[in-house]
């Protein structure tokens, strides 16, 4: 699929870890799509939804940025 030039995309997924890693649904769809896309990704999660640590492959790829109804976490890159 073609990638728009979207400067961010907001992401909801099951859960997310420390480093910004996601546990989603299983069809990849959100891999797919991170693996060409520049702009900045926002995940948006109950703070519950944290973790320190999720299982992750080689196609994983995490979102900038973690939202939460307390927090917000960065990653630099």
């Amino acid at each position: 699929p073609r990638v728009r030039r979207q400067r961010q995309m907001c992401i909801r997924d099951r859960a997310f870890d420390q480093d910004g890693f996601r546990l989603g649904y299983g069809g990849g769809y959100y891999d797919r799509y991170l693996a060409d896309y520049a702009g900045i990704s926002i995940g948006l999660a109950f703070a519950e939804c944290l973790t320190p640590e999720l299982p992750r492959e080689s196609f994983d790829k995490p979102v900038s940025l973690v939202l939460t109804d307390h927090t917000e976490i960065k990653w630099e890159g």
